[in-house]
């Protein structure tokens, strides 16, 4: 198998198994919102380390499953994006909702 096939397969399960922990952190919180740096650290800790690029599109992907809402709090200079677990995501994580592009 070609390396360039086996990194690609690979990349892709680490970025399901990202979403998988975005949510369950969201959920573990629900109904309050979490801080996107709370995320990143809790990532970390997880020890599912990666690029603020990577946690970012992760997080722009849940948000057009529905699976996340996105809000903005503060002024611009101070403000920080937080994050909410949607019903959709909710169904998801019961597995009332087939789940796409998230790691089971």
């Amino acid at each position: 198998m070609d390396k360039q096939v086996i990194h690609k397969a690979v990349e892709k399960h680490t970025h399901r198994i990202m979403r998988q922990k975005i949510l369950e952190i969201l959920l573990c919180e629900h109904p309050k919102p979490v801080d996107r740096k709370i995320i990143w650290f809790a990532l970390d800790d997880l020890q599912i380390t990666s690029t603020e690029e990577a946690l970012d599109s992760n997080l722009l992907y849940l948000e057009e499953r529905g699976y996340v809402r996105k809000e903005a709090v503060g002024g611009l200079e101070l403000g920080s994006t937080v994050y909410y677990i949607t019903a959709e995501g909710i169904d998801v994580m019961d597995g009332i909702k087939q789940n796409g592009g998230v790691a089971w």
